[in-house]
């Protein structure tokens, strides 16, 4: 059974596939696993990750076999799904600094550019932030939703609970996991701090603005705000004290 671990880019995907197979060894492939060898390898065509196909083998496999996937096109299937979501602000943070660390992503641009485009330009595959997010979490196919506050707090113990609402038991972890910032230590070009609340601090009052214009209803729909206008939005950590 395939069972995709979605999200749009920078929302816990990493660290909640690192839950599961700490947990219960459950290995995270991801459709992109393909494309980024032959990116690493100098490759001209990568290949298309909507057609990996570990996904036709995972649907026949026994047992659930978990996918990571961004990919709009796959939100549209009847595979079940566990969705990641994250306070798309924080997210668009996360993932700027993610293109800018990357010379073929940010190809020298400055962050507050790729901040704003990560803002105001759909992915082709993926969409922007709400679209991802809507489609996701609107999808008839069997899903559990998982938001990346609860997971950073107890990443197993969600992992677990996302799984039983969607009919996988898996009982308890067998191994702790690393903390999300032993994972920064290992790995500090994939895995950032994973603070919530970053935006406050980074994002400039021009991308605060866009960003209510184009996703202030989603912030709203996902309880991240109570009103789509950045006006009454909490600017500092002392404010919301």
């Amino acid at each position: 059974m395939l069972i995709w671990v979605a999200s749009y880019p920078r929302s816990g995907n990493r660290l909640f596939r690192t839950a599961l197979e700490t947990g219960w060894g459950f290995p995270g492939p991801s459709v992109f696993d393909a494309a980024e060898r032959e990116r690493a390898a100098g490759a001209r065509r990568l290949p298309d990750p909507a057609n990996d196909p570990q996904i036709g083998e995972f649907r026949v496999a026994s047992g659930p076999h978990f996918l990571k996937t961004h990919l709009l096109s796959h939100a549209v299937t009847h595979d079940p799904a566990v969705v990641l979501v994250r306070d798309g602000r924080d997210s668009a943070i996360s993932y700027a600094h993610f293109m800018q660390q990357r010379p073929g992503l940010g190809r020298g641009r400055s962050f507050e550019d790729l901040l704003m485009s990560v803002i105001e330009t759909p992915n082709a595959s993926f969409g922007d932030w709400s679209a991802s997010v809507e489609a996701w979490i609107d999808r008839e196919a069997t899903t559990a939703v998982v938001r990346f506050e609860d997971l950073r707090l107890d990443p197993q113990g969600v992992a677990r609970d996302a799984l039983s609402g969607i009919g996988v038991e898996v009982g308890q972890p067998r191994d702790r996991m690393q903390t999300l910032e032993e994972m920064r230590a290992a790995d500090p070009t994939v895995v950032r701090r994973g603070r919530i609340g970053d935006w406050r601090e980074e994002m400039p009052e021009r991308a605060i603005e866009r960003f209510a214009e184009l996703h202030g209803e989603v912030l709203v729909r996902l309880a991240y705000e109570s009103s789509p206008d950045p006006s009454e939005w909490a600017r500092s950590l002392e404010a919301e004290g």
